[in-house]
C-alpha cells in the first residue's frame, strides 16, 4: 500500500495552477471549476493529481471512477485496487492498496475537550486521564483520523454515532465491529495528523509514503 501527500500552497502561483489543471482529466477539471473559492479549486485539483499519479504508478491510465450511494469513490471495472482521498488545511492525501483502504488527514485546530463526547467512546476518554494538554491533543487527533479512515474504508461516510466506534492505541491490527483492519499513522508534520485504515492484518513496513511537490 502507498500514500501520496502534498501541499497545495504552491498552486497559488497561477502558472503552477495551470500546469496541474492541464494534467488532470476533464472530469476533475470540471469538478474544480464548480468551486467558488480558489483554495477549494486547488484542493480538488491537487487530490485529483495525486490519484492520477498513484494510478499511473501501478500502470493504470484513463481510469473511470464511480461513486457509491454514500459517496465513496471507486475504480470501475477493477475489483483488485482500492483508493481513498482526503484533504484538510492545505494538505491533500491519496492512499492506494490492493485491499479496501481509507485515509484521513486533519489540520490540528480544534480544542479536543470541546468535542470529546461527540467523537470518543467512554473507553477512549479514559485514555486522557493524567495526560498533559499536548498529549491529549495528540491522542485526540490520532483517534479522530483513525475513525475517519475506518469510515472511509467502509464507505459509511459521516455518521452520528462516531463515539460508538472505539479504537485501541497504539495503532495496529484491530477488530472493529467484527471487521479485522489495521490502522497506521502517516507522518505529516506537527500541524497535521493523518492515518490510514486497511482491511486485514498488515505491518507498518508495508506502508510506503511519497511526498509530491507541485
Amino acid at each position: 500500500m502507498k500514500v501520496y501527500i502534498a501541499d497545495v500552497k504552491a498552486l497559488e502561483d497561477p502558472k503552477k495552477f495551470e500546469t496541474v489543471y492541464r494534467l488532470v482529466d476533464t472530469a476533475r477539471q470540471k469538478k474544480a471549476d464548480r468551486y467558488l473559492f480558489p483554495k477549494d479549486k486547488m484542493l480538488s485539483l491537487a487530490v485529483g493529481a495525486l490519484l492520477q499519479k498513484a494510478l499511473r504508478d501501478v500502470g493504470i491510465t484513463g481510469a473511470r471512477l464511480g461513486v457509491t450511494p454514500t459517496g465513496k469513490p471507486y475504480l470501475e471495472n477493477n475489483e483488485k485496487l482500492f483508493f481513498s482521498l482526503s484533504h484538510s488545511g492545505s494538505k491533500v492525501l491519496c492512499a492506494i492498496a490492493e485491499a479496501p483502504i481509507g485515509c484521513d488527514i486533519e489540520e490540528i485546530n480544534t480544542q479536543p475537550l470541546q468535542i470529546m463526547d461527540q467523537v470518543l467512546s467512554s473507553e477512549e476518554q479514559k485514555l486522557f486521564i493524567d495526560k498533559s494538554w499536548d498529549e491529549q491533543r495528540e491522542l485526540f487527533y490520532m483517534l479522530w483520523t483513525g475513525k475517519e479512515s475506518y469510515l472511509k474504508l467502509t464507505g459509511e461516510g459521516i455518521v452520528d454515532n462516531f463515539y460508538e466506534i472505539s479504537l485501541r492505541v497504539p495503532f495496529g491490527s484491530q477488530i472493529i465491529r467484527g471487521h479485522t483492519v489495521t490502522f497506521l499513522e502517516i507522518p505529516c508534520g506537527s500541524e497535521y495528523k493523518a492515518a490510514v485504515c486497511v482491511e486485514g492484518i498488515h505491518e507498518e513496513g508495508e506502508l510506503k509514503i511519497q511526498s509530491i511537490f507541485f
